[in-house]
């Protein structure tokens, strides 16, 4: 096992070379945003996206999608020219594009959720699977279960218009994303 100070070691390494690629995924974004808009080539967001498995891959599709004139296309999971986006953009060349991105863009990671935000999501599959589970191990663990048809069946009326209310509530760009998959 590491020492603590193995660890910290380790974790300051981990930290530095985060760094390091948040940076370098930055610019390979910012000139690939170029290049789509001057060669109207997305391969790059293709390549990046395949090389960043374990990354906020859907950080990288956003930004991309916003600046980068690409769309991910959900059949075959690669990037495809946004051709209304660079045909209205505003730019001479790709290197107009490198350079306004540099001093414009947002960095890729802005917006990633924290610590708080990911603990308090509520995966409302998840949470049914779980109660199912739990009165399907019930006898094994030797727990009464209260089976009242006329609460059950309100319990699932409200469970019904609470999910109904928040498809129909204004989607957020996660919310939307939550219910489509």
């Amino acid at each position: 096992m590491l020492t603590s100070k193995q660890i910290n070691a380790k974790i300051t390494s981990v930290s530095k070379r985060t760094a390091t690629i948040r940076a370098d995924i930055q610019t390979i974004l910012i000139n690939a945003a170029g290049h789509a808009h001057q060669h109207r080539d997305v391969g790059a967001f293709t390549r990046l996206f395949a090389a960043t498995s374990g990354m906020n891959r859907k950080l990288i599709v956003k930004w991309a999608q916003a600046h980068g004139f690409a769309r991910l296309d959900a059949e075959t999971g690669t990037f495809k020219l946004n051709a209304k986006a660079r045909n209205e953009a505003d730019f001479a060349n790709g290197e107009d594009v490198v350079t306004y991105l540099t001093n414009n863009a947002p960095n890729w990671w802005e917006g990633e959720e924290s610590g708080k935000d990911i603990a308090r999501q509520l995966d409302v599959a998840a949470r049914i699977k779980s109660l199912a589970t739990q009165i399907k191990n019930a006898s094994n663990k030797n727990t009464e279960v209260t089976i009242d048809a006329t609460e059950i069946n309100a319990a699932m009326a409200m469970l019904k218009d609470a999910i109904l209310a928040e498809v129909d509530a204004p989607a957020t760009v996660d919310t939307a994303a939550r219910i489509a998959a």
